[in-house]
């Protein structure tokens, strides 16, 4: 039928464009959550509480770790959630709508892990992961060694919690992660500079870059070496037999013969002859007559 393949790649890249869609609003859903999270961990006493937000997972390229928090109570590594639906914990087991979300617990307990390999200072215990659900209504309970919480209490929950750092530790572990913790929105730093800056400064003890060499061209012809021209001359010299009378292929024949010897033959220049000295010169002419 006319059309058909135009028509069904039109429809696939309308598939492809509502998904695009949809994984967009997503992201931005997440956003706003995360934002949600930053304005409700503001409430936390920032004389003794340091937050970052937004910074990369430490050992990952492209995953990032929403909010770090540290206070007296130690380090909480938050994961911020904008569901939509029923949050529960029951059992120590994580549900949202009545379905377990056990991959998520284990996404938050893997970010704390990571967060807590880069601060040497922290004693004793890993940093607490947590779920924050953005939602008004409360949300309380602990899956597993995860604190589940919302943005209506997260800062209650977190100033609860017994105080296991003094004030010369947490200074030290929160100037730790701020070395540790890049941000995770610099991507310039990793990505390779697009056509059109100005390249990188090199230093001056830094060797320079080797550079390719370019391939032959195709179009360049090659040097004929020896034998080839004598082979080329060989062909001459047939062609010649059965076109030229034989004189002129005689004579032909002798010249061809000379190039060929020419070319065939190397320049050898003749070893030199050492002369012999004067008086040497006379003492063989002398023992030469001697009888």
């Amino acid at each position: 039928m006319a059309g058909e393949s135009a028509r069904a790649l039109a429809r696939r890249q309308r598939e492809k464009a509502e998904r695009l869609v949809k994984s967009a609003e997503q992201y931005e859903r997440g956003a706003d959550g995360e934002e949600a999270t930053a304005r409700a961990l503001a409430k936390l006493p920032s004389a003794e509480w340091t937050v970052f937000h937004d910074v990369r997972w430490p050992g990952r390229k492209l995953a990032n770790v929403d909010h770090v928090a540290v206070g007296p109570g130690g380090i909480f590594v938050i994961d911020s959630k904008n569901w939509s639906g029923r949050i529960e914990v029951k059992e120590s087991v994580l549900r949202q709508n009545g379905y377990q979300r056990e991959t998520t617990v284990v996404g938050a307990a893997e970010a704390a892990i990571a967060v807590s390999l880069v601060t040497p200072d922290l004693p004793g215990r890993l940093a607490v992961p947590v779920l924050c659900f953005v939602r008004d209504e409360t949300v309380v309970g602990w899956a597993r060694d995860v604190m589940v919480c919302s943005t209506s209490n997260i800062a209650e929950m977190l100033l609860s919690r017994p105080p296991v750092l003094d004030e010369e530790t947490r200074r030290k572990i929160c100037l730790g992660l701020d070395l540790s913790l890049r941000s995770a929105t610099s991507m310039s730093t990793t990505r390779p500079s697009p056509r059109g800056t100005a390249p990188s400064r090199r230093s001056a003890s830094a060797p320079a870059p080797a550079t390719p060499r370019r391939p032959p061209s195709r179009s360049r012809k090659k040097a004929l070496s020896s034998g080839d021209k004598a082979k080329g001359l060989i062909g001459l010299a047939i062609v010649g037999c059965l076109l030229f009378a034989p004189t002129v292929y005689t004579g032909a024949m002798q010249m061809i013969s000379g190039v060929i010897t020419e070319i065939v033959t190397p320049d050898v220049e003749p070893a030199p002859v050492d002369k012999p000295a004067k008086g040497q010169k006379r003492r063989n002419q002398e023992s030469s007559t001697t009888p």
